[in-house]
């Protein structure tokens, strides 16, 4: 069969087509026509004239949503055989299972393809360029390339730093091109199954394969990290994905754009499909799979259409709006002052003077706000604290956030019979309540919106509330695509849609066992609309919260944390209900532009000043000076985390390893030197508007 001349993005996260921006725009400038199916990511026997086919991998078995099936193996082996270019984006598999269905099934289909790459079991490290866990870089600004061309890399052109992302190493064998490769100091944590269990091994240091491509058949295979192939601009913090932005990371841009014509020139006829480079030949290793149930559902012959046509669905100039655009928030996490001592408020007021911040998040004890046996005495006891630890901000220009977590784990843990269980796309049951169960929100969140925005009218020195999203008991952190098959969700939608799906499906969808609802919304054409719904019914939560809080304070500000800007509807709907277009929330995430992802986020209501977060433990003490206002001035600021160990004689804080060497003094000197830059800054872009 001829192949047209297009790319068809299959990707089992589910992400929004920003992720995929650069492979599009380049593809396109190519001359191909590209489709990203987000809501239907599977290969079908009509899809077979497509000229390349890109899959990334999803999160599978770890935190189940949208799952490739054992069933396109054979017509994918048919299309790559027939003279299609298959794109694997494979991912890292350090953590748990995540991504090993995938890598297992890319390595069967690799393995009936005869084809000379297996992607390996372990995860590769650096540990004198990058974090321990990933390839991730030790700083946001490159200094040193983590992955790199290999030699005679038809790619090679315009690649000087490149950041790595979460990977697993390649074996490649004979008749093969290696595109990328580690540098010497490149280590690789190997997973194993043995008697005793599944065990960790160190290869290395040495050169280790990360992209390679081959000739099939009439066709060919690519096998590069789906964090790669990302649009770099996409996220700042979840390492299974490019960090940064052009300016910063030319490299990982220029990566996308070199690889992606490369694949559409080997679709073309225009590159030799035979070029291949020397390198040491891998032996094939065995495919081994870990004790996980494949997904083997039968698929349609072709993809439904996914559709919202038919669902219905403005930044005033506020003191606070004006504050963030003259100053910048300037801020850290902290997460101690729930503790009656007070020379806790003195030391975080000094601490905030002699750096030069402007902003504190307080994480705060809201055991004693939701627990139902807490007496009013009690919970005036822990607001005195507050008032006191807050009190010295207001005269000193400081703006203050208190809140804490969502979902609180201990009223869930006392309440489980209460409340819900979040159920994924297997069916599979979750220890955390469904995003969308009421009752627990109001016990919750409802509940200590309340509280604290009472308690704002008598502590001048708060100045809004907000939440951790981070779901620290829960696999993968946030609620992702393919979640919330759980009664809360499902019926909600049932109900809602029943006029669009006519009583015959209403009657299906009723009948459904749970683990059998992803697969019928999905083939159903119906995975597109009940995102949208669910997300309108956390537009609802967030807005009542929003009620709560300004019903009782109106010049209370709103905040959320969240790893990454998200597109995944509970967090945008969340973030929509919360923020109007008068009154954007603030948004603490790790994305390094948020700027650039405002524009689109207004488009379906979501309005946030983005705030930039660093790791203080992946810098060096002499990079805040620059790695701080580069953040800040492409956010509406940063924020650091965790600010603890500022202090003297704190190495260790009780979330994990920050251990970080310095003295205090040293640290206040070089953070005060980082937000003077970034002042100095700020009156330079003013000057040149006012007479430029």
């Amino acid at each position: 069969m001829d192949k047209k001349k297009t790319f068809l993005i299959l990707d089992h996260e589910l992400y929004n087509a920003e992720a995929h921006s650069l492979v599009t725009e380049f593809a396109q400038g190519k001359g191909f026509e590209v489709t990203y199916r987000r809501y239907f990511p599977h290969f079908t026997p009509d899809d077979m004239d497509n000229g390349v086919v890109m899959i990334y991998a999803g999160r599978m078995p770890s935190t189940p949503g949208a799952r490739m099936s054992s069933k396109e193996l054979g017509p994918l082996k048919e299309y790559v055989l027939g003279g299609g270019v298959l794109v694997l984006c494979h991912g890292g598999v350090a953590r748990q299972l995540s991504r090993e269905h995938e890598r297992y099934l890319f390595n069967c289909l690799l393995e009936e393809l005869d084809a000379p790459i297996r992607i390996n079991k372990d995860i590769v490290v650096d540990h004198e360029h990058g974090l321990a866990y990933s390839l991730t870089p030790s700083t946001y600004l490159k200094k040193a390339s983590r992955v790199e061309p290999a030699p005679d890399s038809p790619i090679a052109e315009g690649l000087h730093t490149l950041a790595g992302s979460s990977q697993s190493s390649l074996m490649v064998g004979k008749n093969a091109c290696v595109l990328l490769q580690t540098p010497p100091t490149a280590e690789c944590n190997h997973r194993r199954a043995e008697e005793t269990g599944i065990i960790m091994h160190v290869r290395g240091p040495g050169v280790f394969k990360t992209a390679a491509a081959a000739p099939v058949g009439k066709g060919y295979v690519v096998v590069i990290s789906r964090g790669l192939m990302n649009n770099p601009l996409f996220t700042g913090f979840v390492a299974d994905k490019a960090l940064g932005e052009p300016e910063l990371f030319p490299g990982n841009y220029m990566l996308v754009k070199n690889i992606t014509e490369y694949i559409a020139d080997i679709a073309t006829g225009v590159a030799d499909k035979n070029y291949f480079t020397s390198h040491e030949v891998d032996e094939m290793p065995e495919n081994i799979k870990f004790d996980f149930e494949v997904n083997d559902e039968d698929l349609p012959e072709k993809a439904p259409l996914h559709t919202t046509d038919d669902i219905p669905h403005t930044d005033e100039d506020t003191p606070f709006s004006k504050w963030v655009y003259e100053n910048k928030i300037k801020g850290g996490y902290v997460c101690f002052y729930d503790k009656p001592q007070d020379d806790n408020g003195r030391y975080m007021a000094e601490m905030m003077q002699k750096c030069g911040f402007n902003t504190a998040f307080l994480s705060t004890n809201c055991k004693i706000i939701t627990n139902p046996n807490t007496t009013q005495e009690e919970k005036e006891e822990l607001f005195e604290i507050y008032r006191k630890q807050t009190r010295l901000l207001p005269e000193l220009g400081y703006k203050c956030f208190i809140g804490s977590y969502y979902p609180y784990t201990d009223l869930y843990d006392m309440n489980k019979d209460k409340y819900s269980k979040l159920i994924d796309a297997a069916g599979n049951e979750y220890n955390t309540p469904s995003p969308l169960d009421i009752q627990y929100w109001k016990d919750s969140v409802f509940k200590e919106a309340e509280e604290i925005a009472r308690l704002s009218l008598t502590a001048p020195g708060i100045t809004g509330i907000f939440w951790d999203m981070e779901m620290y008991r829960f696999p993968g952190l946030q609620i992702q695509e393919g979640h919330g098959m759980e009664n809360e969700c499902f019926l909600k939608y049932v109900e809602a849609e029943k006029d669009y799906l006519g009583k015959e499906m209403v009657d299906a969808a009723l009948a459904l066992e749970i683990k059998e609802r992803y697969a019928w919304l999905r083939d159903n054409g119906l995975l597109k609309r009940y995102y949208t719904v669910l997300e309108g019914f956390a537009k609802r939560i967030g807005e009542e919260i929003r009620t709560i809080i300004r019903d009782i304070n109106p010049n209370m500000e709103l905040a959320l944390y969240n790893p990454y800007i998200s597109s995944n509807w509970f967090y945008r709907g969340m973030v929509s209900g919360l923020s109007t277009r008068e009154r954007p929330i603030v948004l603490i995430t790790y994305d390094l532009n948020g700027l650039s992802q405002k524009k689109n986020a207004a488009l379906s209501g979501s309005y946030f000043y983005a705030v930039g977060g660093m790791l203080l433990n992946c810098m060096e003490i002499h990079e805040w000076e620059r790695a701080l206002p580069q953040v800040a001035m492409n956010n509406d600021g940063y924020w650091i985390f965790p600010v603890e160990i500022l202090q003297e004689n704190r190495q260790q804080h009780e979330s994990g390893d920050f251990t970080y060497k310095g003295s205090k003094e040293d640290n206040y000197r070089e953070l005060k030197k980082a937000n003077d830059r970034i002042t100095q800054l700020l009156l330079t872009e003013k000057i040149k508007k006012k007479y430029m």
